[in-house]
């Protein structure tokens, strides 16, 4: 897993790229012994898979960090939600930001992720539903409101 940390006064950003798995447990103890902060976001954008053990590794490490600083999560893509929502401890109840979700075109079949954001405990939908391909309504696949309760009440 690489990762990239933006310190900030009040707020540190880390930015994940690769997969969380048996490999992660370094890259975890190097951002432990950096971070400073009292608040840590988490910019899972860049994740791509997840395994078992990376997920036990994750969650240890994170219960390390949630008891030091709050922590929050940020462009989570869908195979990060989806194991959150399999595995309720994954975030150890910390907030997911906004995540990415599937939307499909009505017209033409075509997928395309676009970003959710929870704001005030409100889940706010992307404005630009329009598919590129053929002009045709994107709309949400049918996980998207199950995410949007998940993401909503686990935090």
């Amino acid at each position: 897993m690489n990762y990239k940390i933006q310190h900030g006064a009040e707020v540190s950003v880390i930015t994940l790229e690769g997969d969380i798995n048996e490999e992660i447990r370094e890259s975890l103890d190097e951002i432990e012994k950096e971070l400073k902060s009292k608040q840590v976001v988490f910019d899972c954008e860049g994740v791509r898979k997840i395994n078992s053990i990376g997920v036990r590794d994750w969650m240890l490490s994170l219960g390390r960090l949630a008891n030091r600083c709050a922590v929050s999560f940020v462009n989570c893509p869908e195979v990060f939600v989806d194991m959150a929502v399999m595995v309720p401890t994954f975030t150890r109840g910390r907030p997911i930001r906004s995540f990415y979700a599937t939307y499909v075109c009505e017209d033409c079949a075509v997928e395309r992720t676009l970003l959710v954001e929870i704001k005030a405990g409100q889940a706010v939908l992307p404005g630009d539903c329009v598919c590129a391909k053929c002009g045709g309504k994107l709309m949400p696949d049918e996980e998207l409101e199950s995410d949007i309760r998940f993401v909503i009440t686990s935090a």
